[in-house]
């Protein structure tokens, strides 16, 4: 009876799981200006694409832009921040730019409790002014916000060319994201996305299956 106890305990414990880390940094299998579609990290599966507004129907999809490349989609003379970790390649908002501004929208297959990534380019020596800000919100599965971060243009930071946005849920689950700028800013980048994915619901039924199984087993050998 003890074991069965324990075993049940353990089940029903099952929803503080960790949530599982999820990364995107567009170096391992991506070419300059690529169209980004759907991207499968194992364990979600993220849906990349741009829009003029948060409200209006007019939208495109993300583009994988080459550091310092004249072809790519990011303005040339850009770069990517000097002594940051931003690789080779990144995300960009349009394909053999920049002409448009747009935002970016990230859509989650599963659930997440924690969402952060690196932006480039938005400065005031571009379309954006000192004062502007750029706001990343997290939206539950009722398209309610969960969670933002703001970061706003200041005369002399350290390094304008990158925002940093790191923004935890704790219990709270999202199943959206999207980075808005306060005025538009043709060439910006996006890069490192971090996420914390929770367990789809058939992994909690798998592992208490398996517990129940091993409590049975162990009953009957003895």
């Amino acid at each position: 009876m003890n074991r069965w106890l324990k075993c049940i305990t353990m089940f029903a414990g099952m929803g503080a799981m960790p949530a599982v880390a999820g990364f995107i940094n567009f170096e391992s299998g991506f070419v300059d200006q690529q169209r980004i579609y759907a991207v499968d990290t194992g364990d979600n599966t993220v849906d990349f694409s741009v829009w003029t507004s948060a409200d209006t129907p007019a939208h495109d999809y993300a583009y994988v832009a080459r550091a310092g490349g004249r072809e790519t989609a990011y303005a040339p003379g850009d770069r990517i921040p000097l002594g940051h970790d931003g690789g080779r390649f990144f995300a960009t908002d349009e394909y053999d730019g920049p002409r448009r501004a747009f935002n970016y929208r990230f859509d989650f297959a599963n659930g997440i409790r924690s969402f952060g990534l690196d932006l480039y380019d938005y400065r005031a020596d571009g379309g954006a002014r000192i004062g502007d800000s750029v706001t990343l919100y997290l939206y539950d599965s009722s398209s309610l916000v969960v969670g933002s971060q703001t970061h706003t243009i200041i005369q002399g930071l350290p390094d304008a060319n990158l925002f940093s946005f790191d923004i935890d849920l704790g219990e709270l689950v999202a199943m959206s994201a999207y980075l808005d700028f306060s005025r538009p800013d043709v060439g910006t980048g996006i890069d490192n996305l971090r996420f914390a994915s929770v367990p789809e619901p058939g992994t909690y039924a798998l592992f208490g299956l398996g517990l129940l199984g091993l409590a049975y087993a162990r009953r009957h050998v003895r």
